[in-house]
């Protein structure tokens, strides 16, 4: 669907018995396109009540981050203006969702994940949860995400792709709420695993480098695509219950690191 704010497409499982139940819009990374993350999306709403909604707010633009002012077709808040133009006309764009009052629970991947921090304050309506897939770039020192908003991140222990882990899902956790968050931490560190950034997408992404555009792969584990899918599932239905435990979010055949409330990271 195009709109004038920017663009989206929509997943949701027709045999779901609790459709739109909770929707989940996750902005695209730098360089990527809706359809780009539509094995992540299909997998979270497989099976469950939750429409994906995979947003574009700089649709034909590079670039995800909120633009200067002085860049006046991009300026502004580009994707909180497409999430109110979404949530406002939920039920006429998302004919699932009509006549429905779901949670609402909005994020993103890499740049898209630092825009949706930085709208979030100005959103209306406040949205239920927080998802960030690698957000990048997030500064504890200058950026803020509500302490009533339940956070769920995924992020690396070591950079790849320029994405610099002290400026990605790690401080995206700290500067949330310790009552309700939780970040999955995959081990990385080894180069013959081949994850990357850009697991969260379908064949992964690109990202600049001297002004060129280098390719930044993903392994080939659909393991990750499922645990990622299936945090968010879990996550979801925290925040419709109101409480985040650390023993629901549990992955043991997956190697990683899972912080929760108040756990800290080193």
């Amino acid at each position: 669907t195009k709109t004038k704010q920017g663009n989206f497409i929509t997943h949701h499982d027709e045999a779901a018995e609790d459709a739109c139940e909770a929707v989940f819009l996750i902005g695209v990374g730098t360089l990527m396109k809706n359809e780009d993350y539509d094995v992540l999306a299909k997998k979270t709403s497989s099976g469950t009540g939750i429409v994906t909604v995979i947003t574009d707010h700089n649709a034909g633009f590079p670039v995800k981050l909120k633009m200067p002012f002085f860049i006046p077709f991009l300026g502004g808040d580009r994707y909180g203006k497409l999430y109110s133009s979404i949530t406002s006309d939920l039920g006429k764009l998302i004919p699932v969702c009509e006549g429905k009052t779901p949670k609402i629970i909005v994020g993103g991947h890499s740049a898209s994940g630092m825009a949706a921090i930085e709208a979030l304050p100005k959103m209306q309506p406040q949205p239920d949860g927080f998802i960030g897939l690698d957000p990048f770039t997030i500064s504890e020192r200058k950026m803020k995400i509500d302490r009533s908003l339940p956070v769920l991140a995924w992020g690396f222990d070591n950079t790849t792709c320029l994405v610099k882990i002290n400026n990605a899902a790690k401080p995206s956790y700290n500067i949330s709420s310790s009552e309700h968050r939780v970040f999955y931490r995959l081990k990385n560190a080894s180069k013959k695993s081949g994850i990357q950034h850009c697991e969260f997408t379908n064949k992964g992404c690109g990202v600049f480098l001297g002004g060129k555009v280098k390719v930044c792969g993903a392994s080939d584990g659909e393991s990750i695509k499922d645990a990622v899918a299936k945090s968010i599932q879990i996550f979801a239905k925290s925040v419709q219950d109101g409480s985040i435990e650390k023993s629901d979010f549990e992955m043991p055949s997956l190697e990683v690191d899972l912080f929760v409330n108040d756990d800290v990271p080193n």
